[in-house]
């Protein structure tokens, strides 16, 4: 599977909240995440539990537009702009608008996540 391919399975899985492929495209050996809060999570296990929570939660809603993607033979990124809907604890409606960029490695003929950063702006 080539970069195109593993970034667009990457965005449906998470669209689609399809926890079990989304985390087939990320490297289980090295996965750094940080948050828009600015909290760094380098933990497989961490990464794995964090998202697991959130896509099993079903009321967010996640919009993207690809910005630009930049390949070569062993990594390769992609810039995003995310519209991010949710409910916040009491029901309120949130909306979160940031970059997220996405780092991937090819590794053994496969491309797999290994840096995702999301970076919060305002529009």
């Amino acid at each position: 599977m080539n970069f195109n391919n593993t970034l667009t399975k990457h965005l449906d899985a998470m669209s689609n909240k399809q926890f079990e492929i989304f985390m087939s495209t990320v490297c289980a050996d090295k996965i750094t995440l940080i948050m828009p809060n600015g909290s760094l999570i380098s933990k497989y296990e961490d990464f794995y539990e964090l998202h697991k929570e959130w896509f099993s939660d079903s009321d967010w809603s996640i919009d993207y537009t690809i910005l630009n993607t930049i390949e070569s033979s062993g990594l390769s990124s992609a810039l995003l702009s995310i519209d991010y809907k949710d409910l916040d604890e009491n029901g309120k409606p949130v909306s979160m608008t940031y970059y997220l960029n996405l780092m991937f490695e090819e590794i053994q003929n496969e491309w797999l996540l290994i840096h995702d950063q999301n970076t919060i702006y305002k529009k």
